[in-house]
């Protein structure tokens, strides 16, 4: 079994309903919960994340359904080992990805409810988790759809915290 862990809010319903925001600082890292439900214990076992940006012709449709870039831009393993019954919190420290921002993206056109955010906000990501094959296949890959606020200022009491529990706080949460 797998979850993908981030401090982020989703909807159900409404304009926030297309994928989990999280507000967060770069570099950005993923971290995993991986449970062994088997009754055999693994040693050195692959567990690979991949994360996809989504393309610039389903952003600009503001597809229900996205559609994925074919390359990610993160791919990388790593291996552990896992007791029957055990859970285990995966970091898989990816060196200094940053999410790409709207502004400064050619071909990407920004949702209108994100204009003024443009600098911050980024296009939706697939983070993809995936592990060996073992007794029960279909849950060996979870995905999550994401969209990033970026957090540019160095202060924690600034622009963005007032944002945050002012005006959207049942929207977004702010990770660190």
């Amino acid at each position: 079994m797998i979850d993908i862990l981030a401090g982020c809010i989703s909807r159900c319903t409404g304009v926030t309903n297309d994928a989990e925001y999280i507000m967060t600082v770069a570099p950005v890292d993923v971290t995993a919960r991986i449970r062994n439900n088997g009754a055999l214990a693994t040693t050195n076992s692959d567990i690979r994340v991949r994360v996809y940006l989504e393309t610039a012709a389903s952003n600009n449709s503001s597809a229900a359904v996205p559609t994925w870039n074919t390359t990610p831009v993160v791919d990388r393993v790593v291996k552990t080992a896992l007791g029957s019954g055990q859970s285990k919190d995966i970091v898989f420290n990816i060196p200094g990805w940053t999410p790409q921002v709207y502004f400064g993206m050619p071909g990407y056109n920004v949702p209108s409810r994100l204009v003024s955010m443009r600098l911050n906000v980024t296009p939706r990501y697939r983070i993809e988790v995936t592990t060996t094959s073992d007794e029960y296949i279909p849950n060996n890959t979870l995905s999550k759809v994401v969209r990033f606020y970026l957090r540019k200022s160095t202060k924690k009491d600034g622009p963005v915290a007032s944002w945050i529990s002012q005006r959207h706080f049942d929207r977004y949460s702010y990770t660190e």
